[in-house]
């Protein structure tokens, strides 16, 4: 099932079974839309978190992807609201060198916000974002007023 969500400019769509298992940034609203009290739940908790008043997120969610993905955003998850870390960070609390699948890994993020990718950086700077750097610098700014890159 899809369920559609409006915040400022962004529509989000997340995907849910019996618990959420994507959310992503989309164009537009599509004719199959059915929100749920899962799906509910789910964007009232986006939205206290895009309105800076939530830093914790308590609905469930369902991983999708590879093992190796799943390790990744494993990982992501336990970064804290207004901290960032860096692919090679991550690469060596998983014992991994694939630095590069580690960024790969980010940019197929299923569950964008949620699984906090935006919280990673490159050793050089921002890294990438699968929704542009941007909404990337935006969410960090929220997270942490004294982001300044």
């Amino acid at each position: 099932m899809r369920a559609y969500y409006k915040k400022d400019d962004l529509i989000f769509e997340i995907g849910y079974e019996d618990i959420v298992n994507e959310i992503k940034l989309v164009e537009r609203v599509e004719k199959d839309n059915k929100p749920s009290l899962v799906s509910d739940y789910a964007f009232r908790e986006i939205t206290l978190y895009l309105d800076g008043k939530l830093k914790k997120f308590s609905f469930p969610i369902k991983l999708k992807g590879t093992d190796f993905q799943k390790r990744v955003w494993e990982k992501l998850l336990e970064i804290p609201y207004g901290k960032t870390i860096t692919y090679k960070e991550i690469g060596q609390s998983l014992d991994s060198k694939a630095y590069r699948a580690i960024g790969t890994a980010c940019g197929k993020n299923p569950l964008v916000i949620r699984v906090p990718c935006h919280r990673v950086l490159s050793q050089k700077g921002l890294g990438g974002y699968l929704y542009g750097l941007d909404l990337k610098r935006k969410l960090l700014k929220l997270e942490n007023k004294n982001f300044y890159i």
